[in-house]
């Protein structure tokens, strides 16, 4: 089940944010968004209010957060190429860039930016070679586990300052605290790491085939991507191609296992499969109709 920020403490310099396993509530809104040459537009809330905790509620987030430190291990591989850490260390406080998408670790995100605060944020990522956190946002509210975006490319300074980026998705993580210190939000994450749990074959060929079928019905085109170096994390790759639903990819992003992952996509694609056949082959009658060719 997805973790969403249910509820928030807003205090006057952090927010807690609470765990839920039950209910798929937000409080607090959506980025503007729109689309222009297949990039993001994005601004963010200026601000996050929600009533105040009670002591008993402040006791059980306190405890959650708790739990959630011990049971999340941090991951202390090494940062990819670019990437300036402590050490080996990730930064425990990012940047938090909400938006209306799922990011997934080896996906790439093209983006618009235009906000001040995140010019600025982009700003400071360069210079430190740093990266950001995106995390889905929904009418209302976001949820609490993302993936980490590194910039790979300034595509474009525009005379009025405005940039044009390409990014990739690196590290899920999961945020345990919000930080609302200035217009720009940040985020105390955990990383998350994979179980070693070994994926089945069988499931492995059947999700390929399925993926094969369903991106030759959407695009007119085979894919190519099946055989890539992230093919060890193919339900990534396929769940990072395919235009399938939000909720399915924050799904897949915060499953801990590439054999969970798997599963659920069959399943989800043994559904989806036929419908787009059904939906290619009525395009082609309505296609057809009065539109022959002598």
């Amino acid at each position: 089940m997805i973790a969403y920020a249910t509820k928030l403490q807003m205090g006057r310099l952090t927010a807690r944010l609470s765990r839920s396993t039950e209910k798929r509530g937000f409080e607090f809104g959506i980025p503007w968004l729109n689309t222009s040459r297949n990039t993001l537009v994005c601004t963010a809330p200026s601000a996050m209010r929600t009533p105040a905790a009670s002591g008993l509620q402040q006791t059980i987030y306190g405890f959650l957060a708790a739990s959630l430190d011990a049971a999340v291990p941090r991951k202390h591989a090494s940062p990819p190429s670019g990437m300036i850490c402590s050490g080996t260390m990730r930064p425990d406080r990012i940047p938090l860039f909400p938006l209306n998408v799922v990011l997934l670790p080896g996906a790439d995100l093209p983006l618009h930016i235009f906000e001040p605060r995140y010019l600025e944020m982009v700003g400071r990522c360069l210079k430190e070679k740093s990266e950001f956190g995106v995390l889905l946002a929904l009418p209302k509210g976001v949820a609490r586990v993302g993936c980490t975006a590194e910039i790979i490319e300034v595509v474009k300074r525009h005379d009025d300052h405005t940039l044009d980026i390409l990014t990739v998705g690196r590290e899920p993580f999961r945020v345990i605290e919000f930080f609302e210190e200035n217009p720009l939000a940040e985020g105390h994450v955990d990383y998350l790491e994979d179980r070693e749990t070994a994926a089945n074959p069988a499931i492995r060929r059947e999700l390929v085939e399925l993926y094969e079928t369903c991106h030759t019905l959407i695009f007119e085109d085979y894919p190519k991507n099946t055989n890539s170096d992230q093919s060890r994390q193919i339900s990534f790759v396929i769940t990072g191609t395919l235009p399938m639903d939000l909720l399915l990819k924050q799904q897949i992003l915060e499953l801990r296992s590439e054999a969970d992952r798997q599963e659920r996509l069959v399943g989800y694609l043994r559904a989806w499969a036929p419908h787009l056949q059904k939906t290619g082959v009525m395009r082609q009658r309505a296609g057809g109709n009065g539109h022959g060719l002598n």
